[in-house]
């Protein structure tokens, strides 16, 4: 999908009227939604709604040891998907988004990405349209499988088929 939608100035209910219309047109079967800060209230009306989201917590433990957190695993899985070909919109934030973090590396040698308030601090913005598309790799889903938890699965498997487990918001 190259259906690339954005909104702004909406209340937490508007966000889950619309997410749950976008798993609606496109048929998905998950959506996965920020669990900090005002994305705990959209999951809160998407379950009420019957929906079931997958809560993203970027700071949680990355499933890849390479990684500091899921945040940094995120950026990582949506960069390998890039270089292989992957396809974005022609749009301009979500380029300079996906463009404007740095990383490093922790003293424990594990990958990590400029935070938030640094990236605020540089003049760059928060990434918020860069992350609705890195969130789409927060959990390998494929069908009606998700994994969350299990050490043994490859996740990246699923991500060689990029024709599924998409956001219904971003269309990815």
């Amino acid at each position: 999908y190259n259906d690339f939608r954005k909104f702004m100035q909406l209340d937490t209910q508007q966000v889950a009227l619309k997410v749950a219309k976008a798993e609606d047109d496109y048929g998905a079967e998950y959506e996965m939604v920020d669990g900090i800060g005002v994305g705990a209230g959209v999951i809160d009306r998407l379950v009420h709604m019957g929906r079931s989201p997958l809560e993203v917590i970027a700071g949680q433990k990355a499933s890849d040891p390479r990684y500091y957190n899921k945040r940094a695993e995120m950026w990582g899985l949506t960069r390998e998907w890039l270089q292989k070909g992957g396809s974005i919109p022609n749009d301009p934030d979500l380029i300079k988004e996906l463009t404007a973090p740095l990383y490093g590396f922790t003293p424990k040698g594990k990958i990590q990405i400029e935070s938030k308030k640094d990236l605020r601090n540089s003049g760059s913005g928060s990434p918020d349209t860069a992350e609705s598309l890195i969130h789409t790799f927060a959990f390998p889903v494929a069908g009606d499988r998700v994994n969350k938890d299990d050490d043994d699965y490859d996740y990246r498997d699923n991500y060689r088929n990029r024709n599924v487990g998409r956001s219904t918001v971003t269309g990815y």
